[in-house]
């Protein structure tokens, strides 16, 4: 639905202008990150999570504790099924920054969630960590997730 939606649009819109930010030249270093970054985001949404990744990567050696940097990477993880061990550890550090730290951290609770679930595995801790997410935020992160939050609590209470 709304995510191939999305893909496609970035296909379209993003990457023609992801590839004119990687040729421009000049900027300084600040502005090569966040160029880099946007980049690797247009490669993301589109469908493309290994180059996104490659670039990701690069940029988290450089920049190591960067929220936005650490959910590409653990985004592209996920997409190209491979090291969902490894995105699983992103989503706990972002997680254990707090409702502070805003939609970085409502992601990373809704993808440890959706990974358990995924993993057929400790189903169980689902429902009570949706609930101590409800204590902290009726909202949970606001229009954004509450949905996805939703859905999933759907699904745990009507499994078998």
């Amino acid at each position: 639905g709304d995510e191939a939606a999305a893909g496609a649009l970035a296909a379209r819109e993003l990457l023609p202008l992801a590839a004119v930010l990687d040729e421009a030249s000049g900027a300084d270093a600040s502005m090569a990150v966040t160029r880099r970054l946007a980049i690797a985001d247009a490669y993301r949404l589109a469908g493309r999570p290994r180059e996104a990744l490659a670039i990701y990567d690069e940029l988290d050696r450089a920049h190591p504790d960067r929220a936005e940097i650490l959910l590409g990477r653990a985004e592209c993880l996920v997409a190209m099924d491979d090291g969902l061990r490894d995105a699983m550890l992103i989503y706990r550090r972002l997680g254990a920054s707090g409702p502070g730290a805003g939609a970085s951290y409502w992601l990373a609770q809704l993808r440890m969630l959706e990974l358990i679930e995924r993993s057929g595995r400790n189903r169980e801790q689902i429902l009570p960590r949706l609930a101590r997410l409800r204590a902290e935020s009726p909202e949970l992160g606001g229009p954004r997730f509450r949905a996805r939050f939703e859905a999933l609590r759907r699904r745990q209470e009507s499994a078998p």
